[in-house]
């Protein structure tokens, strides 16, 4: 096979530049109507810390302590703790989702339309869109059709909330910068002021749940210090009774034998105190926990009306269709002439 310069390639795409020009000039046209029939959606976001807060829960020596007198404190521990690294998850969960398509959005026109209203009577996606959800999509369609017609039993409202949600993840995100802490909601919808106010749902409620999951910690964790409390406090009215029957019997202690017994029922006394007192303390801090109404989420830039759409990128659609339609002329050229004829 006969090398191939580059000075050859030129020669050849220069030698076919009307095919290049007829076949690139196609491709910027078929750009420009994707650009020009593409959806319009408009991106709100929203920037926010989680708020700090000291955690309680049992220190190592207390729980030493603990185990010297007797007191299980079993796994109340700060690794415990709810950290963004599961706002994720809950941002993604079934029941989030579901409170956020029962939301009632508010529109640029002053109306206010529930998403689930809204993605099954007023959304219609772009001609590319409806092309793509008959052509790619089409598989995924079917098997939900058959599906829902399978099962005559199926709740309309069920089926048209699960049709919601599914279009709704398309629209939103989560994101979280591991290296500084902060994390960003993002909510995109045709028009910009249904955008933003879908974004503060989305931070709303976020804050909301996760709010009654930390309550809901705290309860568990008061249950967790009241059973210990009650332990505790058996320990120690146990050996109060004992100290206090060992001196009674014994006036006037004289010999060594009832001394180290003084002692040590002294020292089980003492750590008996110690632990039921701290206890005492940790419950009360864990009822002003459940009680307490303070922020999770610290916002740093709250949701906007963007003022410019984020799709379609009209100038990168049609740059994009102009260097696929160069490199696939120029392509087709190199095999005709240096392939094919070789």
């Amino acid at each position: 096979m006969k090398e191939i310069l580059l000075s050859d390639i030129i020669n050849a795409l220069l030698k076919n530049k009307r095919q290049v020009l007829i076949t690139t000039t196609l491709f910027v046209f078929m750009g420009i109507l994707v650009a020009i029939f593409s959806e319009v959606e408009y991106e709100s976001k929203a920037s926010f810390l989680s708020a700090g807060e000291s955690r309680g829960g049992t220190t190592g020596s207390l729980g030493n302590l603990a185990a010297l007198a007797g007191v299980n404190l079993g796994s109340m521990s700060n690794s415990e703790q709810l950290s963004p690294f599961h706002y994720s998850l809950i941002f993604e969960s079934k029941p989030f989702l579901n409170e956020i398509v029962e939301k009632e959005i508010t529109f640029s026109n002053g109306m206010k339309v529930h998403l689930t209203d809204y993605y099954s009577n007023i959304y219609t996606p772009s001609i590319f869109g409806l092309l793509k959800q008959y052509t790619i999509g089409l598989p995924s369609k079917l098997k939900s059709l058959l599906k829902s017609g399978k099962d005559n039993t199926k709740n309309s409202k069920d089926y048209e909330r699960e049709r919601a949600i599914t279009k709704l993840k398309k629209q939103i995100s989560f994101n979280l910068n591991e290296k500084i802490g902060d994390m960003k909601i993002t909510a995109s919808l045709p028009d910009p002021v249904a955008a933003k106010s879908l974004c503060e749902h989305l931070v709303k409620s976020l804050e909301t749940r996760i709010t009654e999951l930390k309550i809901q910690k705290a309860l568990n964790e008061f249950e967790f210090v009241s059973e210990r409390l009650e332990d505790a406090k058996s320990r120690f009215n146990k050996i109060q009774n004992e100290l206090a029957q060992f001196k009674d019997r014994n006036n006037n202690i004289s010999s060594a034998t009832a001394q180290v017994q003084l002692q040590s029922l002294q020292s089980e006394y003492d750590v008996a105190f110690s632990v039921y007192s701290q206890l005492s303390g940790q419950l009360e801090t864990a009822r002003l926990k459940i009680s307490e109404d303070t922020p999770v989420l610290t916002i740093i830039d709250p949701a906007e009306i963007p003022l410019l759409k984020s799709k379609p990128q009209r100038a990168k659609i049609v740059v994009a269709f102009f260097a696929i339609g160069l490199v696939l002329s120029a392509g087709l050229i190199f095999i005709r002439t240096f392939v094919l004829l070789s």
